[in-house]
């Protein structure tokens, strides 16, 4: 008799699938961690995605290293109409049931995870889960109840996400700090497992560094949702006079005012460059590669603390030394002086004396390479497929 093949549906909110940052490598390398424990892994894409002129998915299902997808809008690309926006996403949210019932029909689902913060789609989906008799958990990356800029109603939605945990099948979190306030949420014994940022070594043989007319430090994020890292950045670099800071990621021109302003308060305007809009992943890996220290500043916060930032898996494989804090997971995976330089938590300074460590060290490269084979040995996405695929196997 043949034995059945698990099956996960993985239910994403706001992910670019398969192409885009940080979330959708994510999801995408969670998917391809199941695939490779030999689970079948299906994407559902909840909502538009591609807004503007940056276009990266148009494709509405396809699959990518074994993982399908499909958007439940029909589109990845958010239409012009209100309308037919308003339209779409109603669409979508009356396709999950259906979906999910021809899905657990035909591939037999053992299991959906939920990769998102809205309360009213998790519940939708619990319920959805409920009468087809699968499995529903939640895939937790951040602790949005320690953000400390939420709106009454995102606080409000917080909180609802938080009451709803106890009635899922269990969780997967990113971090300890994420996985203490689960527990304490939830009674005794709830199926909670914690998965770290996972990490593809492949894309990375034979990268060729940037070369640029001077040594550089650089930094890729989100500035408008983490404007403070820019901020700790320039003020690192300001003490730093021999290297340049790139700085990659999205800005809107608020922000970019806010840090150019403070690189010429700092004097070193002329060694800050503040590049926006999407890079292609081959150029971003070339320009990790190039660089003198790649840098991850972290506050003392409880949001840092449950934060597993994913840009570090590809800091790491870069084999260039990294610079951040000895905050939450950071401080768990990696060692001062051994696979990184962290700056001590609270130490205004401490980003500075880091970079400047990272730098000048005799040692430096060496610490990028051991911090590099500590990524593939600890991170790579093949060795939690395995423990992902096991974990839901228990829940019975």
């Amino acid at each position: 008799m043949a034995v059945p093949v698990p099956s996960v549906v993985l239910a994403a909110d706001e992910v670019g699938f398969p192409r885009g940052g940080a979330s959708s490598g994510y999801v995408l390398l969670l998917g391809r961690a199941l695939v490779s424990a030999g689970v079948r892994v299906h994407v559902l894409a909840l909502d538009y995605t591609e807004r503007g002129a940056s276009t990266l998915n148009t494709a509405a299902r396809g699959e990518v290293h074994g993982v399908t997808f499909e958007y439940l809008t029909g589109s990845p690309v958010l239409p012009r109409s209100p309308l037919e926006i308003i339209a779409g996403r109603a669409r979508a949210r009356l396709a999950v049931a259906p979906r999910l019932r021809a899905l657990k029909d035909s591939q037999g689902v053992d299991a959906v995870v939920y990769y998102g913060r809205y309360w009213s789609v998790l519940a939708h989906l619990a319920v959805a889960c409920e009468k087809r008799r699968v499995r529903i958990l939640a895939d937790i990356v951040e602790w949005r109840p320690s953000f400390t800029d939420q709106t009454p109603s995102q606080r409000v939605n917080d909180r609802l996400f938080c009451e709803a945990l106890p009635r899922l099948d269990g969780a997967w979190v990113i971090s300890r700090f994420i996985e203490d306030r689960v527990r304490a949420l939830t009674p005794s014994g709830f199926p909670c497992l914690r998965v770290p940022i996972l990490a593809d070594p492949v894309p990375w043989d034979g990268v060729v560094p940037a070369a640029r007319p001077r040594p550089y430090a650089l930094l890729c994020a989100d500035f408008d949702s983490y404007p403070a890292d820019a901020l700790a950045s320039v003020e690192a670099v300001s003490s730093a006079p021999t290297v340049d800071l790139l700085l990659v990621g999205k800005a809107s021109a608020p922000t970019r005012e806010r840090v150019l302003s403070l690189a010429a308060a700092r004097g070193c305007a002329d060694r800050v460059e503040l590049r926006g809009g999407f890079v292609p992943e081959p150029e971003l890996r070339s320009l990790y590669a190039g660089a003198r220290a790649l840098l991850a500043p972290l506050p003392d916060t409880d949001r840092a603390r449950a934060r597993f930032p994913s840009k570090l898996a590809d800091y790491l494989l870069s084999g260039r030394p990294v610079v951040s804090s000895a905050v939450g997971e950071v401080a768990e995976l990696l060692t001062d002086g051994e696979t990184a330089f962290l700056a001590r938590p609270g130490d205004p300074g401490g980003l500075a004396e880091a970079l400047r460590r990272a730098v000048t060290a005799p040692d430096a490269a060496a610490v990028g390479l051991r911090g590099k084979g500590r990524a593939e040995a600890s991170l790579h996405y093949r060795a939690h497929g395995a423990r992902l695929r096991d974990f839901i196997a228990s829940l019975g």
